[in-house]
């Protein structure tokens, strides 16, 4: 093996450990218990509106929402980086059809502003 294969490799190897498919409630509570990175729960169809107000989001590992989550739901993803979810969601279900859970929404907004400095000024 050549240095281009083994550089092929690792990368390949790479990108299948930033996104993952949660099968089973042993994986889902291994990604909890881990709070890295993000869950998508949904239904990836592209081109077709989200089913209800409460599916196709996109949560933080830790959101506490996520435990009230049936264990019957459509589908799960897990994903390292917001980066690889955006690209992921935006081209398999489009980027209309899915959106940030509210409360993490609201958590991404405040890190933001506290980076920011605004958080001084309250």
């Amino acid at each position: 093996m050549d240095w281009k294969d083994q550089n092929n490799s690792m990368i390949t190897a790479q990108a299948e450990e930033t996104v993952k498919e949660i099968q089973t409630p042993g994986a889902f509570d291994d990604v909890r218990g881990e709070s890295i990175g993000y869950v998508f729960h949904g239904i990836e169809m592209k081109g077709r509106k989200a089913p209800g107000k409460n599916s196709n989001l996109l949560h933080f590992a830790h959101c506490n929402k996520l435990e009230k989550l049936a264990t019957d739901q459509p589908r799960k993803v897990w994903f390292r980086t917001i980066r690889v979810a955006r690209e992921h969601l935006d081209t398999s279900i489009g980027e209309q059809n899915w959106k940030w859970c509210k409360q993490c929404e609201s958590e991404v907004t405040q890190k933001l502003l506290e980076t920011e400095g605004y958080a001084a000024m309250r």
